[in-house]
This record gives structure tokens, C-alpha cells and sequence, in this order.
């Protein structure tokens, strides 16, 4: 395989696996956030009421 082609198939399998990082990362984090709210909600409430926040 020549050297450009090469080049062309790196670039295009790295532009691939970082969409895939990318979504998969936010899709992760949104779970964990949503995971986190759900499990603390009544700590989230305190908090707010603690620090002022309605």
C-alpha cells in the first residue's frame, strides 16, 4: 500500500474512532449524571435548601 493511501485510511479510521469516543463519552456521562440525579435527589434538595437556591 502506498504511503499516501495509507495516510488517507489512518486519518479517515481516526476521524471514526473519535466520533465513536465522542458519543460514546457523552452518551456515558449523560447516564451517570441522570444515574447520580436519580440517586440523590433528596441530597440535591438539602444542598439547595442549604444554600439558598429555589
Amino acid at each position: 500500500m502506498c504511503l499516501k493511501c495509507r495516510l488517507k485510511l489512518e486519518e479517515i479510521y481516526n476521524q471514526h474512532l473519535s466520533i465513536l469516543l465522542s458519543e460514546y463519552t457523552q452518551q456515558t456521562l449523560y447516564q451517570s449524571r441522570s444515574e447520580v440525579f436519580q440517586k440523590n435527589v433528596f441530597f440535591y434538595i438539602i444542598e439547595a435548601l442549604y444554600l439558598g437556591i429555589p
